[in-house]
């Protein structure tokens, strides 16, 4: 008989970041490889003042971002849009359809 999983519970702060190519803070909270997850993953990414991230587009991953404190903005196949608090965007995946360009900047 399978048994139920237990809840995961991990604090930020207990995690220890990797730094991104561009510079980033990357926390990576949950993934298959960290958790027993398989079809999601979670991270939290923390970009410094007066910095750009590197521009890029996912194969076939969605994202979900969420703007917790500072101003930038960021831009999707040369649209650029503000980004403050509270702020969140999404990108989706569409079978066959190639990503969008994605770049954020504070």
């Amino acid at each position: 008989m399978k048994q139920k999983p237990k809840p995961l519970i991990r604090r930020v702060n207990k995690l220890k970041p990797f730094l991104a190519k561009d510079g980033a803070l990357i926390y990576e909270l949950l993934r298959p490889q960290n958790s027993g997850i398989k079809n999601m993953g979670l991270a939290m990414g923390e970009l410094g003042k007066r910095k750009k991230a590197i521009p890029h587009y996912h194969k076939i991953s969605e994202e979900v971002y969420f703007v917790l404190s500072g101003n930038g903005e960021i831009t999707v196949d040369g649209n650029t849009k503000k980004l403050k608090p509270g702020t969140q965007f999404i990108f989706q995946y569409i079978q066959s359809m190639p990503s969008s360009t994605q770049a954020i900047k504070t």
